[in-house]
Parts: C-alpha cells; structure tokens; sequence
C-alpha cells in the first residue's frame, strides 16, 4: 500500500511567527519548526512549514505580501482559487496595536485575512488555528520606562495617539476669538482617558484584549455561516494568558522567555506555544491523514478488481 502523503502547513504572521530575536543559528527554536517537532513525534508525515511572515507586518503588510506572493488568494484576482493546505496557523495584531492602528482597523482586516487562510487551507475551517496576540504589556520593553521611550521614538502615529485626541470638523464651532467642541463631553473625558493610558501597562493589556475580543468575535461570525466542507469550525487558542501570567516572576518578566531584545520571546516561550497548540493541530491533521489513507484504501480495492 502506498505510504500516505506528507502533510503542507502554511503559518501566516509577524515576528512572533519568523522568530526575530532568536539569533543566528537557533532559527529552528521559531514557533512554527517547533510544532512540526510536536507534530512529527505523533508520527504524523509533514513537509516543511511554508511561512509568510515578516518583523513588523500589520495585517494590511500581510495582506499586502500575500498579494504579491500568492495573488490567487485575493477574491478579487481573476484567477482566485482554494489553496491545498491542511493545516494553516494564523497570528497577527500585535504590529497594528503597536502602531496605533483603531480595533476596527484591525477588525476589518483580520476578517480578509481569516477568509483567506480558509481558502488556503481548501475552503475547510477545520484545517485553520487563529492564535491569540501574545501578552506583549508583560514583556520587559513595556515593564521598563525604556519600552515607554522606545515606542515613542518608533513610530510617529503612536506620538500622535498619546498626546492628542480626533475631533471632526463638524464638531468645531469657531468664532472670531474662540473654538468650541460641539461633542458628548462623556465621549472626550473616554478619548483622554484612552490616550494616556495608551503606553501604560495596562493601557496595553486592555488593548491587547481588545483586539483579540475582536479576533474572537470575526472567527464566531464565520463560524456560523453554512459550509459545505465541514460542520466544524475555525479554531482559537488563548496564548495571551500563558504569555502574561507564565512570563513573570515575582512580578517582572522572566529574562529566560525572552529574546535579548525586551520584546519577543525565546525558543523556552515558543516551546510552550508548540505545546499548546500541538493538540488542536493534531485532531486537524489526523482528520484529514485518516481521510486520504481511506481513500487510498478504496482505490486499491477497486484497482484489485475486489469489493468492499
């Protein structure tokens, strides 16, 4: 009987998927290869994991990239078509948090990129694990007054964010000496509210929370809507609690789970990642290797000329 064929997974993400901050030569402790590792010793057949993942990408960078690199993705190229991933891992937010992108921003283009990773993974939700944006308020770039510094010397928006307030035009009265905000004062006392607490500890963890809640809310829409592929839905894990409790010790984040940078996490963090995902993944790929070693098993019945 002919052996069962390897298994393609497809990881769509940022620097938490590429691994950025490992360092030279410990690329394979990135989260991906480590899952494969998991996945293998279950003796599942797998090839190696394709990545689209960049340091930095929001999910309009992904989105972007994806277009480039695999236009057939798009629903609106004339030759989109249904990829044949069995397994696709999604993780990406923390890079439009950071920049100051709204909830809604990221809201409406996670949607796009969930709808695409169910294309790749052959139209089937089952075959698709959203993980949760990491706990990145625990990490030592925000701890310290140094990550305070560092994000706001990055990046321009978030400047902006933290020291000002949108007010629509339709919403200014101007005389000829002075300006009034014809706006719900409950509604400016929240944006001020907001904007300070944006580079705090935690104005970052109810961000983060924020977005995920979002995450959450996108895969339960599309998780109701009819599929003719499979009853079973698009899959979440949580790696935000595991991420902010687990990261800390005695209040301060443990040196050990990060990379030298303050900001992303080391090969001991993604082992944890592979683990908490390697059991979803698993009932995925067994599915579907169980299917196509049935099938295999029909056609050689039928080749042999015998009945079932």
């Amino acid at each position: 009987m002919a052996k069962r064929r390897p298994l393609k997974s497809l990881f769509l993400g940022d620097s938490f998927t590429v691994g950025t901050g490992l360092g030279k030569g410990l690329e394979r402790q990135a989260f991906p290869f480590q899952l494969m590792e998991r996945l293998r010793e279950v003796e599942l057949r797998l090839r190696k994991p394709k990545l689209y993942a960049v340091d930095g990408h929001t999910t309009t960078h992904l989105l972007g990239a994806l277009d480039t690199a695999e236009p057939q993705s798009n629903p609106e190229d004339p030759n989109h078509r249904k990829g044949d991933y069995d397994l696709v891992v999604l993780s990406i937010g923390v890079n439009d948090f950071f920049r100051g992108m709204s909830v809604e921003h990221y809201k409406h283009h996670f949607r796009e990129l969930l709808r695409r990773a169910i294309r790749f993974a052959k139209d089937d939700r089952s075959r698709v694990v959203v993980l949760s944006i990491p706990a990145w308020d625990a990490s030592p770039s925000v701890h310290g007054k140094g990550g305070l510094k560092f994000r706001q010397g990055k990046y321009a928006l978030v400047r902006q964010r933290m020291r000002s307030i949108g007010v629509a035009i339709r919403n200014l009265r101007i005389s000829s000496r002075t300006v009034t905000v014809s706006k719900n004062a409950h509604t400016v006392q929240r944006q001020i509210k907001a904007a300070r607490a944006y580079n705090r500890q935690t104005g970052i963890a109810a961000g983060i929370d924020s977005f995920n809640r979002a995450a959450r809310g996108v895969i339960r829409e599309i998780n109701k809507e009819p599929s003719k592929r499979n009853r079973e839905g698009v899959q979440y894990v949580d790696l935000t609690k595991m991420t902010r409790q687990e990261a800390t010790v005695n209040g301060a984040p443990d040196p050990n789970l990060f990379a030298k940078d303050g900001i992303h996490y080391s090969g001991l963090m993604y082992e944890g990642w592979a683990d908490a995902v390697s059991g979803v993944a698993q009932k995925a790929l067994r599915k579907i290797s169980a299917n196509s070693a049935g099938r295999k098993i029909v056609a050689e019945y039928v080749r042999r000329g015998r009945a079932l």
